[in-house]
């Protein structure tokens, strides 16, 4: 299209929508005009904002970063199901909507803008403080270092593995004497996965010795600012 009629375009989804949305605040109202509405700055911005991400958000290393979704009960340009969508796209997310304050809450309500995203980015990320925990319990087994074990595991946690087609419990105790007879490890760790939700936790781990590699189900949950391991269920895959 021209130009002239993007511009219109442009100034009349301000005049109708934007702006109404917003109860015509003064700074959005000096602010906008000033955005350009030639065709090169129209498509360029649309190239910015519209990213066709392909990756799978529930995958560990996207899920452990915390994320923060903004909203408006009143958006013009964004619609009640698109904004249903992005969060089922990001189940972990946390998500804060604003009520009646249309599509620029940054610049219209910044005050409250400013307060919850300060909160949110205050607050330390539960998934370092888990993966600190299985960063002790990797170099425990490793170092066949008990006193280390013992911090990470709390002392009530059940452990458990099946044999043949029998369910195995083994005393923690048991398990840290394990360690000892065995003595250091020449094994290589990883973190399959973990879900931290309403202060729990969740963890896949994997050990992988010189003839066989394990996999671990743990459950965790936090005692002060440490993370403990309250359960945990193995088994060898390989």
């Amino acid at each position: 299209m021209p130009e002239i009629i993007v511009s219109r375009f442009g100034k009349k989804s301000l005049d109708e929508k934007l702006l109404p949305a917003a109860h015509h605040d003064s700074l959005l109202a000096a602010f906008l005009p000033s955005l350009p509405f030639s065709k090169k700055g129209l498509i360029a911005r649309y190239k910015v904002v519209v990213d066709m991400f392909v990756f799978n958000p529930c995958q560990y290393q996207y899920k452990r970063i915390p994320k923060l979704i903004f909203e408006s009960d009143n958006d013009p340009l964004i619609s009640k199901s698109l904004r249903r969508q992005l969060k089922e796209l990001y189940p972990d997310a946390e998500v804060h909507t604003f009520h009646n304050e249309g599509h620029f809450p940054y610049i219209n309500a910044v005050a409250k803008y400013n307060n919850v995203l300060r909160a949110f980015l205050s607050r330390p990320n539960p998934y370092v403080a888990v993966e600190q925990t299985l960063s002790d319990y990797f170099d425990g087994r490793k170092q066949a270092d008990v006193a280390k074990l013992s911090r990470v595991f709390h002392p009530g946690a059940r452990l458990f593995t099946q044999q043949a087609d029998s369910i195995v419990s083994i005393p923690l105790e048991q398990y840290f004497e394990k360690v000892r007879q065995d003595g250091p490890q020449n094994l290589e760790t990883k973190i399959r996965d973990v879900t931290v939700k309403f202060r729990m936790a969740t963890a896949q781990t994997v050990f992988v010795y010189p003839h066989a590699t394990y996999l671990d189900i743990l459950a965790l949950l936090p005692e002060g600012n440490q993370w403990r391991i309250v359960y945990k269920s193995f088994k060898k895959i390989h």
